[in-house]
């Protein structure tokens, strides 16, 4: 409100609700022409966490699929229960939940990982390059420097998905088992049905599906075929609910884990020493032979 004497801007807070609701005088003020009438939204404040409106989202196997309001205290299974309970086909194990709040911080973590790692294959490009010993080194530099700058290429384009991992027991069957996580406004729950197979990625000749069946988890890298660069020790499963465990005897396979057989690393970095070695024993020995000619005349 502008004072029409002193030609002074004055501020008058009041409380929306109690003047439009309430009808309370003290806040239900008489405007004057020329007033100007700002109403904030509780996303233009950090306000306390139960002021805030939610809003979730649950797809999947339930009953009534839809966007739900929640309270502070909803959890997962209250959610499920609002949704009318789940089908018959559910897969509790495979159960999503992604977060905004989450997706916006792995957003910001993989950039500044991506950029770190971009900074230590710089200098490790950089020392290799100082430390040359033969011409043949020197020609592998610049197809490894293309290698690695597509590689962080390619990590830049990918998106963060916001999933929080919650680490669930793979014989889960009820929503009551569920973590007691209160959800957020944003939240996204999916709940996939039960999947008949497992995939299988990696250094192997067939990559795919294949029936799931309960047996050792080595034998399904036997039906694929893993390729003689595959670094069978290393060998890990991605689980359906978002987290990893290695794969070891007599690990139990669930519906829907995904078998990642990884490629040796630095394949030919043992040659490359072994010739190195070589080359300086070689020396070696023309320097001790030489020196046992000086002594013989």
């Amino acid at each position: 409100r502008v004072d029409r004497s002193s030609l002074r801007t004055e501020l008058i807070p009041f409380h929306l609700g109690k003047a439009v609701l309430d009808r309370d005088p003290q806040h239900d003020l008489e405007l004057l022409p020329g007033d100007q009438l700002t109403v904030f939204s509780l996303n233009d404040f950090r306000t306390r966490t139960a002021q805030k409106p939610r809003f979730v989202r649950i797809e999947g196997e339930v009953s009534r699929a839809g966007v739900y309001p929640v309270g502070t205290d909803v959890t997962i299974d209250k959610l499920i229960s609002l949704a009318g309970g789940l089908t018959s086909d559910a897969y509790l194990f495979g159960l999503e939940l992604t977060r905004a709040k989450v997706r916006e911080q792995q957003t910001k973590r993989i950039t500044e990982s991506i950029d770190q790692l971009e900074q230590d294959y710089q200098r490790h490009l950089i020392d290799r390059s100082r430390n040359v010993l033969s011409g043949d080194m020197s020609l592998a530099i610049s197809p490894e420097a293309a290698a690695i700058h597509g590689l962080i290429g390619k990590l830049r384009q990918a998106e963060a998905s916001g999933r929080i991992v919650l680490e669930l027991d793979g014989d889960i069957e009820f929503a009551a088992e569920l973590p007691s996580l209160t959800l957020d406004d944003g939240d996204t729950i999916y709940i996939p049905p039960t999947p008949a197979t497992i995939e299988i990625v990696g250094a192997v000749f067939r990559q795919g599906s294949f029936l799931y069946s309960k047996g050792a988890a080595r034998s399904y890298v036997k039906k694929a075929g893993p390729l003689p660069t595959a670094d069978q020790r290393n060998t890990y499963v991605v689980r359906p609910d978002g987290s990893f465990a290695r794969l070891t005897r007599g690990f139990e396979l669930q519906p829907g884990d995904t078998i990642i057989v990884p490629e040796k690393v630095d394949r030919q970095s043992t040659i490359r020493r072994l010739k190195d070695w070589t080359q300086v024993l070689y020396q070696f020995g023309l320097g001790a032979a030489g020196l046992h000619l000086l002594e013989v005349f």
